[in-house]
């Protein structure tokens, strides 16, 4: 994981409790250290930040409002989703 998105995740960790109770069951778009949009499902939240947000990819996260660690991370290595 590049530096920018281990912040991200860093963050996102931080605040993870916070998240889950107010965004329970949506997808969060993180970036630079700040929610930026906040969405019903993973697609939904990735074709925002590309289309909506302008954020280039590698330059923010996609997270499920969860504190269970199993939700936490899927790395996915292709532009194409």
């Amino acid at each position: 994981m590049n530096e920018q998105l281990q912040k991200e995740f860093e963050y996102f960790l931080k605040n993870r409790d916070e998240f889950s109770k107010k965004h329970k069951g949506k997808t969060l778009v993180i970036s630079n250290k700040e929610v930026v949009g906040i969405y019903d499902d993973k697609a939904s939240a990735y074709n925002a930040a590309l289309s909506i947000l302008k954020l280039k990819p590698g330059s923010f996260i996609i997270q499920e409002a969860s504190s269970d660690p199993s939700s936490y991370m899927q790395v996915f290595h292709s532009r194409v989703l």
